[in-house]
């Protein structure tokens, strides 16, 4: 082998330990930008929304019912995750028996097109048939009850006392078993409650400030329309 072979074999395997080296780097970035976007899609699923302090019902026109406790629940129409508190509502309703009823507040702006909650109307009475389904012009229902958060829910005895208010998903969008639903069905069974209080997981319906700032929902399709105001 002479000595032009010899330098040639050396800046082969020069470029190709360089080569491994940048592959090396490009796949441990790759790895890293990965992981930096499921941890910022944990936080995103388990970031609450806000949440206030529910009047009592007497001193509001709120329909309370007088023989069983009253479930009243915030939506925004155009929120994706408040389908997991419509599907764990449906869960809990049979357990309840006839023991509890509900109602439902969905956000409406005069000023935007009614299509979007007709649709979700329409859905949430076919799936809740008993229940009634009301519009709440501007969220004025929604702030009254602290409900700032779409999937908020207040239960309310029949005297109009506030006994429990939060949410009942686990997450953002996520279904399945939490202490917002096995403290509404423990006290509506007269047993003590896990929670009185409990977070709440959704798109934004209304704030209790005046600024009144955008909440972050996936494909941006639940922003809170601009005329919005305390």
């Amino acid at each position: 082998m002479n000595a032009s072979s010899t330098i040639s074999i050396k800046r082969d395997s020069s470029e190709s330990k360089k080569s491994v080296v940048l592959l090396s780097i490009v796949i441990i970035v790759w790895i890293a930008i990965l992981i930096l976007l499921f941890a910022k899609l944990a936080m995103y699923g388990q970031a609450s929304g806000e949440l206030g302090i529910p009047p009592n019902a007497i001193s509001t026109d709120i329909p309370i019912e007088p023989d069983v406790h009253t479930l009243v629940m915030a939506i925004h129409p155009r929120c994706p995750c408040s389908q997991a508190s419509l599907y764990e509502l449906e869960r809990l309703l049979p357990k309840c028996e006839n023991r509890l009823k509900v109602h439902f507040y969905l956000y409406d702006s005069p000023d935007k097109e009614a299509s979007w909650f007709a649709e979700v109307s329409d859905e949430v009475r076919r799936r809740f048939p008993d229940a009634q389904v009301l519009p709440d012009p501007d969220g004025d229902i929604a702030r009254l009850l602290g409900a700032y958060t779409s999937g908020s829910a207040v239960l309310y005895e029949p005297n109009g006392t506030p006994v429990f208010w939060g949410g009942i998903t686990s997450g953002r969008g996520h279904a399945g078993d939490n202490l917002g639903s096995d403290s509404i069905y423990a006290i509506v069974d007269n047993r003590e409650p896990p929670r009185v209080k409990t977070l709440v997981y959704g798109c934004a319906i209304t704030h209790s400030y005046s600024d009144l700032l955008l909440d972050n929902c996936s494909n941006r399709i639940c922003e809170i329309p601009e005329n919005l105001e305390n």
